[in-house]
């Protein structure tokens, strides 16, 4: 510092909101009187709610002195610390209140390998690109959804030979993983037996595992995206299909190839909680982190919504092995489901009210 004492001032900023008159984006964390003979400590705790974090200030008022900052840490706390809790984009586009409820990112459609290279050797990178960029500069986690999946793949890749195939299927992972090497999380294989692509066996079929086929896609998506978590999703995890997730989950696994498993979580409205534990619980011996990645609750009854929401959110979101939570949809009306939409005429459905309060955002 100068000669004189000055108050120096720790800041909290988040994305800049739609009302310039205001500065709500900004909170003070601490405050500190700093001087010229020593070093003065200037600590606090911040809680983020809102809009996305963006970063700290270190500032003071007082325009005349100039001051060194050193030694600066951060320390995260809390059962759920670095635990997110996303959603999609809806209908091609990022909502533009998004940032309010969500600190993570997954295309719905537009990342499908359909999406991106409907005409052989024409690449349409333009959704991924501004998903990606917008994750990036608002910092929050981007999920690739997905890699190889049987039921939105071009459909040219049913006119070629089997070497053809393996090229393209390898070229697409290939090409993805060197435009964004920082994505976070990818799906590799989506739904593996229930929408197994036509020309699985040319990447490998069955083979001595059963699941070869999903065992070389993993290992091309870590040979070109290896800063990437690789990521088995699929349906009926939670609630009819366990133990062959199960199975093919270890599979990949036991080649080190695992870094996580998805749990789509749709169509649980019904099932009965015990139920829901128990086979929760099976999933949790794959020993992996588990990421509930399309969660919705599709019901009418705003009441009845609520209900199965208090219910089920917090045992996934409570649990350690849980890792994050993408909600499948948030714009009622704007949801692959009838009644999955939490904010509806623009205003939020009670079941969202009670999840952003339970989540102090």
């Amino acid at each position: 510092m100068g000669s004189a004492n000055s108050a120096v001032y720790l800041t909290a900023k988040r994305q800049d909101d739609s009302d310039t008159a205001t500065y709500n984006e900004f909170t003070r964390v601490a405050t500190a009187t700093a001087t010229a003979s020593g070093w003065t400590l200037l600590q606090g705790t911040y809680t983020q709610s809102g809009a996305a974090f963006q970063h700290f200030i270190i500032e003071t008022a007082n325009t005349t002195v100039g001051y060194y900052a050193d030694d600066i840490s951060i320390t995260l706390s809390g059962s759920s610390s670095g635990k997110f809790v996303g959603n999609i984009t809806h209908s091609g586009k990022i909502p533009s209140d998004f940032l309010k409820y969500w600190n993570q990112l997954t295309l719905e459609n537009e990342g499908k390998w359909a999406s991106v290279e409907s005409t052989r050797g024409t690449m349409n990178w333009t959704a991924i690109d501004n998903a990606y960029k917008f994750a990036k500069q608002n910092g929050i986690l981007f999920k690739h959804h997905t890699f190889v999946w049987g039921a939105q793949y071009p459909s040219w890749m049913n006119n070629l030979s089997a070497s053809s195939q393996k090229t393209e299927v390898e070229e697409w992972i290939k090409l993805y993983c060197q435009r964004y090497p920082d994505t976070e999380l990818i799906d590799v294989v989506n739904e593996p037996d229930h929408k197994r692509p036509g020309w699985y066996t040319a990447i490998g079929g069955a083979g001595t595992t059963g699941h070869d086929w999903v065992i070389w896609s993993f290992q091309k998506a870590r040979q070109y995206c290896p800063k990437s978590k690789l990521i088995l999703n699929d349906y009926n995890v939670l609630r009819w299909e366990t133990d062959k997730f199960v199975a093919i989950a270890n599979k990949v696994k036991a080649k080190g190839l695992l870094d996580g498993v998805g749990c789509q979580a749709h169509g649980l409205e019904s099932q009965s909680f015990s139920e829901l534990q128990t086979n929760f619980n099976k999933v949790k011996g794959i020993g992996v982190p588990i990421y509930i990645s399309e969660y919705d609750v599709n019901l009418q009854d705003d009441n009845q919504q609520l209900s199965v929401m208090k219910q089920q959110f917090p045992l996934f979101y409570e649990s350690s092995n849980v890792a994050g939570i993408t909600l499948w949809g948030y714009i009622y009306g704007q949801t692959w489901v009838s009644y999955s939409g939490l904010i509806k005429n623009g205003s939020p459905r009670p079941a969202m009210t009670w999840l952003m309060n339970y989540l102090k955002r």
